[in-house]
């Protein structure tokens, strides 16, 4: 695995776990996540053949079709957000998960003898998806941070096992977390109706 490809992809990954953490529209929110799939996409692309690792890129954006079908209030997501300097805590958080990741990656490559750019990225995706579950409490956001910490997951796991029953089963998973967050989202506007 080449590092020059690699790079760029992980820093893709961290602008988009900076984004999610700032952005506040849900659109802006879909397409953030669409890309995080893309670069995911590539990452296992460098491992799995193409038809396999498709699998990701289609699961991901099936999701966000799901997710995107039932989009939440725009009070929603504003509600119960912090006043400014709450953003400035959530990036430093992030900053300090980033320092974290790259301190402990080379570590963890050597133990588990999984390469280096594939431990990162799914380092990062994972801690930034228990950031998110950590933070908010809104649903959409609570399924944007089980999805992310989910993609982490599959990076990892895409080195250690080569299964396309295991890719369709990740696949199904990630499309019921959206299915729960488009339920989520319609009952709490119903909710909010009666």
């Amino acid at each position: 695995m080449d590092s020059w490809f690699t790079l760029p992809l992980i820093g893709l990954l961290m602008v988009s776990n900076l984004s999610l953490l700032v952005v506040n529209d849900w659109r802006r929110l879909m397409v953030i996540l669409a890309v995080q799939y893309l670069v995911v996409f590539s990452l296992v692309l460098s491992l799995w053949p193409l038809g396999m690792a498709a699998i990701k890129l289609i699961g991901g954006w099936m999701s966000l079709a799901v997710l995107a079908a039932h989009p939440p209030q725009p009070e929603a997501l504003s509600a119960n957000q912090p006043p400014r300097w709450g953003t400035v805590v959530r990036v430093l958080a992030l900053g300090l998960i980033w320092l974290v990741v790259f301190s402990i990656s080379p570590m963890l490559s050597d133990a588990t003898f999984i390469p280096w750019p594939m431990m990162t990225a799914g380092m990062l995706l994972v801690w930034s998806g228990l950031l998110q579950l950590g933070i908010y409490r809104q649903p959409i956001r609570v399924i944007i941070g089980l999805l992310t910490l989910l993609s982490g997951f599959e990076i990892i796991y895409a080195v250690v096992e080569f299964s396309l029953l295991v890719a369709g089963l990740l696949a199904a998973v990630n499309l019921g977390l959206a299915f729960i967050g488009s339920y989520l989202l319609t009952a709490s506007e119903m909710e909010d109706q009666t």
